[in-house]
Order: structure tokens, then sequence, then C-alpha cells
């Protein structure tokens, strides 16, 4: 498999937010949450978004304190991790205001779970001015709207982007893209039925397929040759 990122309609969709975003008019808010399934591609749209428009990029952890999101948040800078957390937070700020660049936090499903670490997003949001984009599981958006004590950080939600499956049109595309033998219509169209247009499940068969295709010394693989075989594994 060819190691690139095809852009897939969930990437320009997170492209398009994070613009809007960093396009906005005075008084308009700035944060929006980019959600969906397992597997649905958001971490690798995440890293192209990130290429595109040099954003700071953290991945939340069950473990996180709200020193330790702040020590990786002032890493990803280049900045010093010394003093106290309102100094270090005073610095954090500082920076971005001076050196303005978007805020995109994976797995923040874990933050959701314990809102003073949201609190520490909005102040940063609130006081740079820089567009933050959360990225969640599908249930993400409920938390966020019903949890009492994340009403404040919802209104600062704008954009609400969903990563959907793939089409079969854009399944095509990836597979022309990544796999290193041709993918038969037919197989292409069964792949997307037991993938559901899962990205990572997809990613997964097209791997199954190139194999069987280089084992036989075939450039193109076809229905017939991968009846007996399982695309999905299991």
């Amino acid at each position: 498999m060819r190691k690139k990122i095809v852009e897939t309609s969930n990437i320009s969709s997170l492209i398009r937010a994070l613009e809007s975003l960093s396009a906005r008019g005075a008084g308009e808010e700035g944060m929006a949450l980019f959600y969906g399934p397992p597997g649905a591609g958001k971490t690798t749209a995440l890293a192209y978004a990130q290429l595109r428009t040099q954003a700071t990029m953290l991945r939340a952890r069950s473990t996180w304190s709200i020193t330790s999101m702040l020590g990786q948040l002032l890493r990803e800078l280049g900045l010093s991790e010394t003093g106290s957390r309102d100094t270090r937070l005073d610095r954090i700020i500082e920076h971005l205001s001076l050196h303005p660049r978007p805020i995109l936090v994976d797995e923040v499903d874990y933050a959701l779970r314990r809102p003073e670490l949201l609190d520490v997003f909005r102040d940063v949001y609130d006081l740079s001015k820089v567009p933050v984009v959360f990225v969640g599981m599908q249930d993400a958006p409920r938390i966020l709207r019903s949890h009492p004590r994340l009403l404040r950080h919802r209104r600062r939600v704008t954009r609400w982007v969903e990563a959907g499956p793939l089409a079969l049109n854009e399944l095509k595309r990836v597979a022309e893209e990544l796999c290193e033998v041709a993918v038969g219509e037919r197989l292409l169209g069964r792949l997307h039925k037991e993938s559901w247009g899962n990205m990572g499940l997809a990613v997964v068969g097209l791997g199954v397929i190139e194999r069987v295709g280089k084992s036989n010394g075939e450039p193109r693989v076809s229905e017939s040759m991968m009846q007996d075989v399982s695309l999905l594994g299991g």
C-alpha cells in the first residue's frame, strides 16, 4: 500500500471548517467539533489539516491533568514548561496571540468527561482568538449539548462537522491512489458493502486485496479471485 493521504470528502469538510473559522468576522465564535465513528478517518484528516494549516495538534489522554495538558501544548509550541499553571497559560496565550495558528484536539472524549480541561482550552481561545477544533466519537455532540457544565463551551462551537462513510466513488479513488494493484469494479462494490464505507475497514480490505494480487503476480484483482477470501479478516 502506498503511504499517502487521499483527500476525501471528510478531509475537505474539515479543511473548509478550519478556513471559515480562520476567516470569521468580528464577534463570530471560532470553535468546531469534528466527530464520527472509529475508522472514519478523523485522525488522518487531522494530520492532513495540520500540514495544510500549520496547526498545533494534541491528542487527549485518559491520564491528562491540567498540568500535563498545558505541558503538552507548550511542547508542541516549542515553549518552556517552567512556572505555575497561570504562568504557563499566559505564555501560551501570549505566543498564540503573536503567532496565531489553529489548535486541533484529537480524542477529545477524554476531556469531555472533565470539563475543567475544556475550561483551559476556552481560556486559550477566548484570550488568543485562535480557532480550536475538537475531534471526538459520534457521541460527542450529544455530550457537548446536554451536559450542564459544558453549555458555556457549546455556544462557542459554531461548526459541527460529521465524518461520514465513504461513497463508492470515493472508495474507488482511495483504491486507485493507495492500492498497488488494480481492483475490479465488482470487488470494489463488495468491499464498499462489507466495510459500510468505513475508511479504516476499507483500507484493511485493500491491503488484503493487494497481498492476494502480488502473491499471484496479478496486476488486477477481480471478484472471482477473492470469492473464498475474507476481505476484513475473521
